[in-house]
Order: C-alpha cells, then structure tokens, then sequence
C-alpha cells in the first residue's frame, strides 16, 4: 500500500512539473506574434497594431525590467513590487490610482473586457497561452492564472458575476466579484488602453 502511494504521488509530481512550463506547438501558426506589437521599453508597454490596444506587459503589482538590455526582448521580465491580485472592484480602482499616476504619460488606463483579453491569447501556447516576449514571465503563477476583465456576467449562484480570462490555457469563466462572501475570487489585472497608433 505504501509503496503504491509512493508512485502515485510521485506521477502527480512529474505531472505538475511538466504542467508548469509553457508548451507550443510550431506547426500552429501564431494567434498573436511578437511581430505583430510595438514595443515602448521604456514604459513596459506594447501596443498591439491589429486592435490598436496599448498593454501593459506586466500586471498590476509588478514592474516592468528590461534587463538593461532595451533593444532585446527576450530577456524582459516582471518584478513584483505589491499585491498582485485583486477582488473585482479593486480591480477598477486600480485603474483608476493608475490613472491619477499617470501610467506612461497616460490617464486613460482600464481593466479590459473579455474580448480584448481574447485578442493577446497566443493559441499555439499554453502554461501560458501568452508570447512570453511581449508579456515576459513573472517568475510566479501571474502569467498562468486568470485575469479579470472589466465584463459583467449576470447573476450567479453566490451573486453578482464578471468574466475572467484564464491564461493558462485561454479560457474565459465568471466568478463572484462581491468581496463580502466567502466566494468572491480575487485575480491578477493587466491594464490596457485604446492608442492613437
């Protein structure tokens, strides 16, 4: 019997870590290329030319580094700095103290809808469903865990409900965003706002 747990955890373990690495498939063609943004290092922004979105390549609750190296991507990453997940309100008022900030010589920062979170999935990828060069890792589980959008979605079982973006795996869900109840989630937040291109 012992011996038997011995192997099953042991397989849930190798399971997890090859479950905690970014996987991409070649022979899938890009959902959304590194080619496709323009970068501004110096702001830790990327603006997507396909929608004209301009993204924070960090979540809230992280800085932007690009490791004294501003002409290469692929050494970028994210520190963390503060509280990195939000219930849903907090969410929007984050945008808003950004916004006082003045975020990149900005005052239009918000917490994007479902769809626009959809627009930077990468489909080939997943662990996260993300180009790690335009949205360098964090280090943690920001980058594969779910994002709040600025999307309300009804009423739910436990209450009031707003959609989610699991970049995990590119999913979207609705959790409860009452902060008063014990099912109220809490997730990370990437600011996005519309560019003049």
């Amino acid at each position: 019997m012992n011996r038997l747990m011995l192997l099953i955890l042991v397989g849930w373990g190798t399971v997890w870590a090859q479950d905690s690495t970014q996987s991409c498939n070649s022979r899938i063609d890009a959902s959304a290329p590194v080619a496709r943004f323009d970068f501004d290092q110096g702001a830790g922004t990327a603006v997507d030319r396909q929608t004209g979105l301009m993204w924070q390549r960090c979540p809230l609750g992280y800085t932007f580094d690009d490791g004294a190296t501003p002409e290469t991507l692929a050494d970028d990453a994210c520190r963390a700095v503060g509280p990195s997940v939000f219930f849903w309100q907090e969410a929007l008022q984050a945008a808003e103290e950004h916004n006082n900030a003045g975020l990149g010589g900005f005052e239009d920062w918000r917490v994007p809808n479902i769809h626009e979170l959809a627009t930077i999935t990468e489909r080939r990828c997943h662990h996260p469903a993300l180009d790690l060069e335009v949205f360098p890792d964090t280090s943690d589980f920001a980058l594969i865990s779910r994002y709040w959008s600025s999307t309300p979605a009804g009423f739910g079982f436990y209450g009031t409900t707003a959609w989610h973006w699991n970049f995990r795996q590119g999913t979207s869900g609705k959790d409860t965003i009452r902060p008063d109840t014990i099912f109220s989630q809490s997730h990370y937040v990437r600011l996005v706002r519309t560019s003049s291109l």
